[in-house]
């Protein structure tokens, strides 16, 4: 014990003398630390903590599986929801639960909840009781039960001011009362941060017979001892056994089960591992540099160790004061690590697209400081054992004799540092190339024609108070006026009314019949969406008219029922005819229809996200088929930004209890749908140019060894003849030849590794030689720069100098 702690002061003493290396190399280290340490506590936090529900390992989602659309993940009915329930026997319980917005009204301004209708029995499976309150009673799940429901924390912030008093209020929602019974504390954000509101799933009697409406999700909890594999072949068996019972609604219709976690962290899982082995690279180079810089430090210790290996020292006891060293250097650069890491995780948490799950839950923990811990010590052992066993192999005679060769600048040393040189480079190739491929993938993405023009685009969410306009005619007639009033402003060229711009997973579709054509079987069924629209929206996105003509003021309620179509289900049903004039209606058969004539064909639109292509699309008139909830759209002369709020006032002048909502502009509204790919590629580059960094530090290094191990060498050249730029060739192309070695090999780690990533990236293949070359270029020129001062000073070696010094 005396002994480690006589190592552990001389270790101390060391790194004090030399405060310029032990900056130098802490800050290096520090920085591949921290970085860990803050994508570790993302990791942690979003997918190894469990969620913060009773037994979270039990729960699960239950899906319809969709195989008509190639859909695992789509909406069920209520009778098979009632099915699921009572013929499985590996869960505990299961709840339904359905997606709502409500306009609530009665408040000066009028606003919407975003919320869910839920099973009575949800809140009791995930193990979590209200702040204040209670929660729902079976009985509150009837029809013609007096209404209640349940607040989110931020709600009940907002709204009403986080008044305990908050509790036996009423709300009117869609015109109708809801007793406020209870708030959810603030970490409960379930199924997801939007969620405001929780009421209770009260189904109709027609509705629990009605087996082909699919409208609702399903949360399971398993049996103890039940296995989530246990779980999928039993659903698996049920879902089959429902397709034989009932044909006409779940032919091509199976279960899906996926545990929660799963559920909500998504596709985020592949982005966050490949960061995490981005920033493992990072840490890995940064070690490799600092390892360079104990080799370089050693040469000053030369004559200190060859005297104690005289004195007796084994190289044992050599190696384990060298790395005693390592290990007390590590100590302040994980601390400094961990202030890194802190800073990096606010930044991280900051910049973070809104929609990232658990992103509230991100935090540093234990778990996280001994994370740290943990990556300290194993660098201290990676950057400290090559230094160790290089410096502990020293020949005693040519140590001690005056003049003797360098060990640290020998030519095993510097084969030592050019080979970790090589590593970093490498190392740096395979994030570089990464990085390269999501960054072509995201500027792919962002160059691709989505169908319609978003430049100067205003888009608002409204909805028709349903107390005033529950007929059909009334709300077609209210957005009537809405339209003619914009179109009266002169900053307005066009507007128009859809029910959705972009698609959901889950979007409002349907199985379809197209007249004159056989009827497939109906588990090979094709679902087409179904919109409703304005005159002026297709004009207002620019959206091309491909044949026929736009929906206008003929398309009235009392007028031929008609439809617009995109040019994907124009060319799939309709190939080599002329699809204007045809006919199709939704549902399978052809008894008791209404069938809908097609009088348009417009373009396809990438309304499921700029990565999707176009599926199967119908637009029909809003006057014959209207809706209270409904997307505005308008194109304005100029920033739309500057005139929403004149629209705005616009709209409550016409009817002051519209809800409006989500105003913001269509750009705006893509660059969301991609916020999540941008983050990931942002955060990917940057631990990619900071591996650069690193690398080009440590080429910067080496070439400068390599030129003070030389100097004989460069004098006798110069004064045989050599000339700047002869010296200046070779040092450089030293330089090139490390650097094309690492690439080299980065390059075909590179194409072994990056396929980890195909799933993030769109247009580009892992393997394009465009990004390849690229970065094979950028490390090149790297290198150039970093040997460039270096090479200089070989060039002012003075011949007699260096004779002299040898």
């Amino acid at each position: 014990m005396k002994t480690l702690v006589d190592d552990l002061r001389f270790g101390t003493r060391m790194l004090l003398k030399s405060p310029s290396f032990t900056a130098v190399a802490l800050l290096t280290l520090a920085l591949g630390i921290g970085a860990n340490t803050a994508i570790f506590s993302a990791v942690n936090s979003v997918l190894l903590r469990p969620l913060p529900y009773k037994t979270p390992d039990r729960l699960a989602m239950l899906w319809l599986d969709n195989r008509r659309l190639g859909l695992h993940e789509d909406l069920t009915s209520y009778p098979n929801f009632v099915d699921w329930r009572s013929q499985s026997r590996l869960f505990e319980d299961m709840a339904a639960m359905a997606e709502m917005g409500a306009d609530v009204t009665g408040v000066d301004v009028p606003y919407e909840v975003y919320g869910w209708r839920v099973g009575s029995h949800l809140f009791s499976m995930l193990g979590v009781t209200p702040e204040i309150g209670r929660t729902f009673t079976e009985q509150e799940e009837q029809r013609g039960h007096s209404a209640v429901a349940i607040l989110s924390d931020g709600l009940w912030r907002e709204r009403f001011g986080a008044d305990p008093k908050a509790l036996g209020r009423t709300m009117i929602m869609d015109g109708d009362p809801y007793v406020i019974v209870g708030v959810m504390p603030r970490s409960f954000q379930f199924p997801d941060k939007r969620t405001e509101i929780w009421t209770p799933l009260a189904v109709s009697e027609r509705t629990k017979a009605n087996r082909g409406g699919f409208w609702l999700r399903v949360l399971g909890k398993l049996k103890p001892g039940a296995t989530f594999d246990q779980a999928r072949a039993e659903m698996t068996l049920v879902g089959t056994n429902l397709e034989r019972q009932y044909p006409n609604n779940n032919a091509g219709l199976g279960v899906w089960v996926v545990p929660l976690l799963n559920q909500v962290v998504g596709n985020l899982r592949t982005g966050l591992l490949v960061l995490f082995a981005a920033v493992g690279f990072v840490l890995l180079i940064a070690c490799a540099n600092v390892a360079n810089l104990f080799l370089a430090r050693g040469a000053g210790r030369e004559r200190e160790i060859a005297v104690r290996a005289a004195l007796g020292a084994g190289r044992a006891r050599l190696i384990r004061q060298l790395l005693t060293e390592s290990f007390v250097f590590s100590v302040p650069a994980g601390a400094a690590g961990l202030l890194v890491a802190y800073g990096s995780l606010r930044a991280l948490i900051a910049l973070a697209p809104a929609d990232m799950p658990r992103l509230n839950e991100i935090a540093m923990d234990g778990r996280v400081l001994l994370f740290t811990l943990g990556i300290s010590l194993v660098s201290a052992l990676f950057f400290g054992l090559v230094p160790a066993f290089r410096i502990s192999r020293s020949d005693l005679n040519e140590s001690l004799r005056e003049g003797g060769r360098s060990l640290a600048g020998g030519v095993r040393a510097s084969f030592v540092r050019s080979s970790l040189l090589v590593s970093e480079v490498a190392l740096s190739m395979v994030l570089l190339a990464g990085a390269g491929l999501m960054v072509r993938s995201l500027i792919y993405l962002h160059a691709l024609n989505p169908g319609f023009d978003s430049s100067n685009v205003l888009t608002m969410q409204l909805s028709a108070p349903y107390s005033k306009f529950s007929k059909g005619t009334e709300i077609a007639a209210l957005y009537n006026r809405v339209i003619e009033r914009l179109r009266a402003m002169p900053m307005i060229r066009s507007a128009g009314l859809v029910t959705d711009i972009f698609l959901s997973t889950t979007p409002n579709s349907g199985t379809f019949t197209v007249e004159g054509k056989p009827l497939p079987p109906l588990e090979q069924g094709i679902e087409a969406t179904m919109d409703s629209v304005s005159p002026g929206y297709f004009s207002a996105l620019r959206v091309p008219l491909i044949a026929g003509r736009f929906i206008d003021e003929r398309d009235q309620a009392g007028s031929l029922p008609v439809a617009l179509i995109n040019e994907t289900m124009a060319r799939r049903y309709w190939p080599n005819e002329e699809p204007i004039g045809k006919r199709f209606h939704f549902g399978w058969g052809t008894t008791n229809v209404q069938w809908l004539t097609v009088v348009g064909v417009v373009g396809d639109m990438r309304r499921q996200g700029l990565d999707k292509v176009a599926r199967v699309e119908t637009f029909s008139p809003l006057a014959q088929r209207p809706r209270s909830d409904l997307k505005l759209v308008v194109r304005t002369s100029d920033d739309p930004s500057k005139v929403a709020g004149v629209i705005q006032s616009e709209l409550r002048a016409i009817e002051k209890e519209l809800v409006i909502q989500k105003v913001m502009t269509l750009d705006q509204q893509i660059g969301e749908s991609l916020a999540q790919r941008r983050f990931q590629t942002w955060l990917l580059g940057l631990f990619s140019g900071i591996a650069l960094l690193l690398a080009a530090i440590g080429i910067y290094g080496v070439m400068y060894h390599s030129v003070t191990q030389r100097t004989h060498e460069f004098g006798v050249r110069v004064a045989l003849g050599a000339g700047t730029s002869d010296v200046l060739r070779m040092v450089l192309g030293q330089a090139v030849l490390l650097v094309g070695t690492g690439a080299a090999i980065g390059t075909v780690a590179a194409l072994a590794l990056t396929r980890f990533v195909s799933s993030l990236l769109y247009g580009v293949s892992s393997s394009d030689p465009l990004t390849y070359l690229a970065v094979f270029l950028v490390l090149i020129g790297s290198a150039l720069a970093a040997s460039y001062l270096p090479a200089r000073r070989a060039t002012k070696v003075d011949p007699m100098i260096a004779l002299r010094y040898e």
